[in-house]
């Protein structure tokens, strides 16, 4: 009877301490909150989606040569309502900032899936994908706007097709801009394709635009496959092209059972 009693006691005890412990865990992290230095929120609300049923999509910024800045938001259905709405109901918003980005309001919207903006000579342009039928994203086109994003021309088809990107890097030499879009007509091997744009001519002119051959993805080797990911597909995702010392190159994510990097050439 004795030890059962002494039994009981330790075990409360046992729960007693634990309780403190956890108490004194629980009180130290909430002051350790109370007192820690968030390291963004000197932030503004450029755009707020709420809708549950669609996501802001790859966001775009550009900077006009007065220093106002140029948001792109597209805004598209998730991926259970996608292929019954994309084509009719994703739209990219427009928004700009005349104070550095403190405040922003809504100038345009756009019928499109994703966009990306960028300038040359003063004139603000726009890459465009289309919400797609058979696959995600169709086409890639090019508008133009004259007055900082508030209207826009008609687009241009630069190339038909299955292609999409978000805002990632592109480079310029020697009046070329250079950019990189996925083809999603490969599939499963799904890969960057290079776009160049002859500055030098009009850039609306669709035969100022050249595109090259695909990138196949090769797969991943077994030894750089990450176990835990292992039964996802893996893929090319949202390439970029930067110029490393004089020379063109590719940059895009490998996604998502390896985690990793790739790097090609441009010749």
């Amino acid at each position: 009877v004795v030890s059962s009693v002494i039994e009981s006691v330790k075990n409360t005890m046992k729960s007693a301490i634990r309780a403190l412990l956890l108490a004194l865990a629980l009180t130290a992290l909430q002051e350790r909150d109370a007192t820690a230095a968030s390291l963004a929120q000197d932030y503004s609300v450029v755009f707020h989606n709420p809708d549950y049923e669609y996501y802001v999509e790859g966001c775009g910024l550009a900077r006009l040569d007065d220093a106002s800045l140029v948001a792109v938001v597209p805004v598209v259905p998730r991926a259970e309502w996608s292929r019954a709405r994309r084509v009719k109901n994703s739209r990219t918003h427009v928004l700009r900032s005349g104070d550095g980005g403190k405040t922003w309001h809504l100038v345009a919207q756009l019928p499109y899936y994703s966009a990306v903006p960028w300038v040359h000579a003063g004139t603000l342009y726009l890459f465009a994908n289309k919400g797609g039928t058979e696959y995600r994203n169709d086409d890639l086109l090019l508008l133009r706007s004259g007055d900082g994003g508030k209207t826009w021309s008609e687009p241009v088809t630069l190339f038909s097709g299955h292609f999409w990107n978000c805002h990632t890097g592109m480079a310029v030499r020697d009046h070329h801009l250079y950019w990189a879009v996925d083809d999603l007509g490969l599939g499963a091997k799904r890969g960057p394709r290079v776009v160049a744009g002859d500055l030098s001519a009009d850039p609306m002119d669709p035969r100022a635009w050249r595109m090259s051959n695909p990138v196949p993805f090769p797969g991943v080797p077994d030894v750089l496959t990450n176990p835990k990911f292992a039964e996802l597909t893996s893929q090319y995702l949202e390439p970029n092209v930067i110029e490393l010392r004089g020379q063109l190159r590719v940059l895009a994510t490998v996604k998502p059972n390896a985690g990793h990097r790739a790097l090609v050439d441009l010749e």
